[in-house]
């Protein structure tokens, strides 16, 4: 099994090499030619079309407060909240993508970074974000470590606060296609950096709907975030691929009395 210890190695590894090619795996992008500017302006169009997605559903956003960025890299998607929120902070486990994310701040003291090896989020009291973001993140991590961040993220929202998170659901299609689905991201990595632990953890929704103890599950959506050449353009789908990797994007609100979700 990947540990935590090893996640870490894996995308210390990546940020020295190509941070920004690593979140956002455009082949045509390989070899550092991700240009900055363009990079985060697809951080700009995600949290908007999140936000819009999240205003169609009748859902406020209290963005007067602290939003949480879990997985954040270089900043691609602090930056677009700290736009929008009172203060946007962004947690990775990679000290290099924090280092990273630090130098590129444009707003310090509404943009903040740290670092975070545990596997819970306990250097946030209960309560201090009204909003939390996750895309392309935990689908890289064992289902024990993903469960432990859900709840974690229900503890850390404040009543009424607005999660929105992806993980990799399942896979479809024959035996075959299934298993080269699987290891394309982990080869395609590893051919590049000798990067050999990254792979796609799969969390099927029944385990992230026991994880929510607390939030009220309001939208589960299909998402394109876990094509192989995912170049940060967030886009929903109508329905699941024929084959390959099913990503959801849910969208939770955390209850006033604590009951738990459906």
């Amino acid at each position: 099994m990947i540990s935590l210890r090893q996640l870490e190695r894996t995308w210390e590894t990546l940020a020295q090499e190509d941070p920004m090619w690593a979140i956002c795996t455009d082949p045509t992008k390989t070899g550092r030619r991700w240009q900055y500017s363009e990079f985060m302006a697809t951080g700009e169009r995600e949290i908007s079309r999140v936000t819009e997605h999240s205003s169609q559903l009748g859902i406020e956003i209290d963005f007067t407060g602290t939003a949480l960025d879990f997985g954040c890299g270089i900043g691609r998607l602090t930056h677009a909240l700290s736009k929008r929120f009172r203060e946007s902070i962004g947690i990775d486990i990679s000290k290099t993508m924090i280092e990273k994310a630090q130098s590129l701040a444009p707003v310090p003291e509404r943009c903040r970074f740290l670092v975070n090896r545990s596997s819970s989020l306990d250097m946030f009291a209960d309560g201090k974000f009204s909003f939390i973001y996750s895309n392309i993140v935990l689908q890289h991590m064992m289902p024990r470590y993903a469960t432990r961040y859900i709840q974690e993220f229900v503890r850390v929202l404040r009543p009424g606060g607005v999660m929105v998170f992806q993980t990799a659901d399942s896979m479809r299609g024959t035996l075959l296609l299934r298993l080269k689905a699987a290891t394309r991201i982990r080869t395609r990595l590893k051919s590049l950096f000798g990067v050999d632990q990254m792979t796609v953890h799969f969390l099927p929704e029944a385990q992230v709907r026991e994880s929510l103890f607390g939030a009220q599950v309001v939208d589960v959506s299909l998402t394109n975030a876990l094509d192989s050449d995912f170049n940060g353009s967030l886009l929903f789908r109508k329905q699941e691929p024929v084959s390959g990797p099913v990503s959801k994007l849910y969208t939770a609100v955390k209850k006033s009395n604590g009951t738990s979700s459906p």
